[in-house]
């Protein structure tokens, strides 16, 4: 790589309005035959290649979110964007707010402010609405908010359209998450005309911490792409890695709200990041899947499998990369503590 790309390489990777880029986290990166193609499907603007090795054009991407809202291992993801996202929603419930609305960049232009800093206190404008996963909503359901509201412009003329039209399959997704838990929030969606549509910049500011850490995530991720072969080595492309910091978070949310429920496996829809895996008796612990799984969620003990169901995503990369078909992906798969922890913090203080 010349200093012309590293430069350009590292201001890309600097860039708060673009993806982070795990590209040995990518079901279709690490398996040539995966069926993956969420992140192609509800790009707008077809910023994203997965063949041979995951990439994101700067010059295409809109910053809309989508992609990193569906993708499960983590590959695709805004990091400090949905650190500052958790911090408002706290903050939002801290001060005994029951109602929250997300407003994407159209919709946002022209609220008017109701603090003296020019913020709206019950608004977060988010750059698309296609761009908030499942697990930010459970994150507002958890924090005692009931009444969570989708804005959106006319996204029949927005750029973005295509990946605003996801925030339906996510709205689905909560309101069947929700019922199983027993949770009473609600989801309610409605637009605003949007006659003169502008660029706004995304209300969710981030921490000068949040800032640095992103910085020296950039860093690195751009010194590892400087000093790459051009031909990825085996062992790179399938490095492994924990589950992403956004799942974490949704498992103690989702315990939270299945507070009081009967304790048990319970299964919830198969578009969130969890899941296991069912072992027959055909597998011969050849280990492929275990080379395979981004997380290290399967591992060979005294010739058997093993699954972790605390690190599975659910992407179902094992099965489709089992020769055998010895295994069977079940993803939403979640299992309720036995006692479920009480809520801290804010999400007690708004209970």
């Amino acid at each position: 790589m010349d200093r012309l790309n590293l430069v350009d390489a590292g201001l890309r990777a600097f860039d708060l309005r673009l993806p982070d880029v795990a590209p040995p986290l990518c079901v279709a990166t690490r398996y040539r035959g995966s069926s993956c193609r969420l992140c192609l499907d509800v790009c707008p603007t077809a910023a994203i290649t997965s063949a041979t090795w995951l990439q994101v054009e700067p010059q295409r991407c809109t910053s809309c979110g989508a992609c990193a809202a569906v993708c499960k291992t983590g590959a695709l993801s805004f990091v400090a964007r949905s650190a500052a996202l958790r911090e408002r929603l706290q903050e939002v419930a801290a001060g005994c707010m029951r109602t929250i609305r997300f407003a994407c960049r159209h919709a946002g232009v022209g609220m008017g402010a109701d603090d003296d800093d020019g913020t709206v206190r019950d608004v977060i404008v988010v750059p698309c609405l296609g761009g908030i996963s499942a697990a930010d909503l459970i994150a507002a359901a958890s924090l005692g908010i009931v009444t969570i509201g989708l804005l959106s412009g006319e996204c029949g003329t927005c750029a973005d359209a295509v990946a605003g039209a996801a925030v339906d399959a996510t709205t689905e997704t909560v309101a069947e998450t929700l019922s199983v838990l027993g949770a009473d929030a609600i989801i309610t969606r409605g637009s605003v005309p949007s006659s003169a549509p502008q660029a706004v910049s995304d209300a969710l500011s981030v921490s000068r911490r949040g800032l640095f850490s992103y910085v020296a995530r950039g860093l690195r991720r751009t010194a590892a792409e400087a000093i790459a072969p051009q031909k990825r080595a085996v062992a790179e492309l399938h490095r492994q890695a924990p589950p992403p910091a956004t799942r974490v978070w949704l498992l103690g949310d989702l315990s939270v709200l299945a507070k009081g429920t009967e304790a048990g496996p319970v299964t919830l829809p198969e578009s969130l990041p969890l899941g296991t895996v069912a072992v027959s008796a055909e597998c011969n612990a050849c280990g492929l899947c275990v080379r395979y799984c981004p997380h290290e969620a399967l591992r060979l003990d005294g010739g058997s499998l093993e699954v972790d169901g605390a690190r599975c995503t659910g992407c179902g990369l094992c099965a489709e990369a089992c020769p055998l078909a010895a295994l069977v992906a079940e993803p939403g798969s979640f299992p309720l503590p036995a006692r479920p922890r009480a809520a801290s913090g804010a999400a007690a203080s708004a209970r």
